[in-house]
């Protein structure tokens, strides 16, 4: 039985892992964060005036202002709404 040329082989194994490199690459390295990615991952803070707390609660009309609570919501909608 002949074996194949050492050049052969090795050129087929380095052909099989760009290969895999370019199909699977982006499975194998994890993107760094950057602080943009970073920053639209934080919660904002409430919009009622004077309040500073997290708000993951967000207006059902236009999605734009959080609020950290109903009641805060209900008691800024007249000001919102306007907006």
């Amino acid at each position: 039985m002949d074996f194949p040329e050492p050049n052969l082989v090795k050129a087929v194994a380095l052909a099989l892992l760009v290969y895999i490199i370019v199909t699977y690459g982006h499975v194998l390295v994890q993107p760094k964060t950057t602080p943009a990615v970073a920053a639209s991952k934080r919660v904002p803070s409430c919009g009622f005036p004077g309040c500073s707390k997290p708000a993951p609660l967000k207006c059902s009309r236009c999605r734009e202002v959080s609020y950290c609570s109903k009641e805060h919501q209900k008691t800024h909608w007249k000001f919102h709404k306007k907006l």
